[in-house]
């Protein structure tokens, strides 16, 4: 992971994509080209509120930031679906977290829960410029939810491989399940691979002890809760 000087500045929002009533990917154009390392986030403060972390779901070196966000009906989250606008103005300061892709030759095995997908896909794809062997694991409550399933269904490189899954519902491409359950019986030798996950904290937590009690060696994976919360009771 490059070390990278933190900076702060002042932006205005750009645009603002609703995928449904609960979901929209957050635009913030920069005048001078991010840096930070694919995974890490960014913390952004809106008028009214604190600080507050988001994931970065765009790619290093854009004159842009984006951000998938989702209103859970309550703070910040339901202040960006209700009440942000374009133009509103926003404090940012950038990167945070570790949980970023590692310079190495490793396997990936990817595994996101909803709107973690914005920084499992900052992860993927800047992986797969570089040829990275690549597994996907994304899940959501149901289809209606699973959002980028066009983008990375459509993927045709031989070393990505995407699997699909919801919780409720049916669809032809998706398996049914918990996106961790699913992860466990379809990948063989999980201790091969350098593992990230991204999602709702209850997701990840349980996602995590499940790869941990499976005999996947913690240091290989990343996420931003510390695992030592994830394994909790």
């Amino acid at each position: 992971m490059d070390q990278i000087e933190k900076t702060e500045f002042k932006a205005n929002i750009s645009d603002i994509r609703y995928i449904n009533d609960t979901t929209c990917i957050l635009i913030i154009n920069t005048d001078e080209a991010m840096q930070f390392n694919s995974g890490q986030y960014a913390m952004l403060k809106f008028a009214g509120h604190d600080y507050k972390p988001f994931s970065i779901a765009s790619f290093p070196k854009e004159r842009k930031l984006e951000f998938h966000i989702k209103n859970s009906g309550y703070g910040i989250g339901k202040f960006i679906l209700e009440n942000l606008k374009i133009n509103d103005e926003v404090s940012v300061q950038i990167p945070f977290g570790v949980a970023c892709l590692k310079d190495n030759n490793r396997p990936i095995l990817a595994i996101a829960g909803g709107v973690g997908i914005g920084q499992i896909g900052s992860i993927i794809d800047t992986a797969l410029k570089n040829n990275r062997n690549i597994e996907l694991f994304y899940g959501a409550y149901d289809f209606d939810n699973l959002y980028m399933f066009e983008y990375y269904n459509n993927i045709s490189q031989n070393n990505f491989k995407f699997t699909p899954a919801i919780e409720a519902g049916k669809h032809i491409s998706c398996k049914l399940g918990k996106i961790g359950d699913i992860t466990l019986k379809n990948i063989n030798k999980l201790a091969d691979y350098d593992v990230y996950i991204s999602g709702p904290p209850d997701m990840v937590k349980y996602t995590v002890k499940l790869l941990i009690d499976n005999s996947v060696n913690a240091d290989n994976i990343y996420c931003d809760l510390p695992i030592e919360i994830c394994l909790k009771d």
